[in-house]
């Protein structure tokens, strides 16, 4: 069979995988920043979007969010009832209602929790869009570029690679404990964690097996046998990611000026 080269390039239209990570860090570095919960908000109002104009699916982002609700929800109780002297803002001190002599909830508790959980959420986002978005060839060329050695850069894209193949994995354990007869959204809180046993068997005998037969096909092709390997292509920034990085720079220094000569962002 013949193999067309200009499907070997990346898409034109795309940008590079060293824009994306500058975007990521951007983000990231939003998050960690600052703390008021709409800003939170707002970045994940951004990524929605962009989820929407990739054509991503939204329903299969939230999916990814579900699963976390119940630690989401107690990291955002018990992060409530923070000493309210520690917030800046005098309006975040207001106690809303006491539990107890020694705990107080109180408007900038309520805004940290919102925050905790706004900021996890956009993480799980960016992973999921960055990893939709970007060919596993991608992550190769750039840590080559990193002068990591093939061994571990094979190891971290064998990861990456692996992530939604067990997640497919885990819907079909689900359909078939489903066809079977279990129930996962009936019962209380602890049955239906409970039953989650049943899906995370299955899921970590087949994560062994997959392991077991890339180990076999590894072998088989003599992986190891040398210190380099062959590139299909070679990314390039262009213009238009030499752009997207020096606005991420740009936006960083500003994003560590702003936190560092004013309270903007702060509770």
């Amino acid at each position: 069979m013949l193999i067309n080269p200009y499907e070997l390039t990346p898409n034109k239209k795309d940008i590079d995988i060293r824009s994306k990570l500058s975007l990521m860090f951007i983000a990231l570095m939003i998050s960690f920043l600052f703390d008021q919960p709409f800003i939170h908000f707002s970045l994940l109002t951004v990524l929605l979007g962009i989820g929407l104009l990739i054509q991503s699916s939204i329903k299969q982002l939230i999916s990814t969010i579900i699963p976390l609700l119940p630690i989401l929800l107690m990291i955002a109780f018990f992060s409530g009832f923070k000493d309210p002297e520690a917030f800046l803002v005098l309006n975040n001190q207001i106690i809303l209602f006491h539990i107890g002599d020694h705990l107080a909830l109180s408007i900038g508790g309520l805004k940290l929790g919102l925050t905790f959980i706004f900021r996890l959420i956009n993480m799980v986002f960016m992973t999921s869009l960055l990893l939709k978005t970007t060919d596993l060839d991608d992550f190769i060329q750039l840590f080559h570029k990193l002068r990591l050695p093939y061994v571990i850069a094979f190891i971290l894209t064998t990861a990456i690679r692996f992530i939604p193949e067990l997640q497919k994995k885990r819907r079909l354990i689900i359909e078939a404990q489903t066809a079977r007869g279990a129930d996962f959204d009936s019962g209380n809180f602890f049955r239906r964690y409970y039953l989650q046993v049943s899906i995370m068997l299955p899921l970590i005998i087949n994560a062994i097996i997959m392991a077991d037969h890339l180990t076999i096909a590894l072998l088989s092709r003599g992986f190891g046998y040398k210190n380099q390997w062959t590139n299909l292509y070679d990314i390039k920034l262009r213009l238009k990611d030499v752009c997207i990085i020096i606005f991420c720079l740009i936006s960083g220094v500003s994003y560590l000026m702003i936190r560092s000569k004013t309270e903007w962002g702060r509770l």
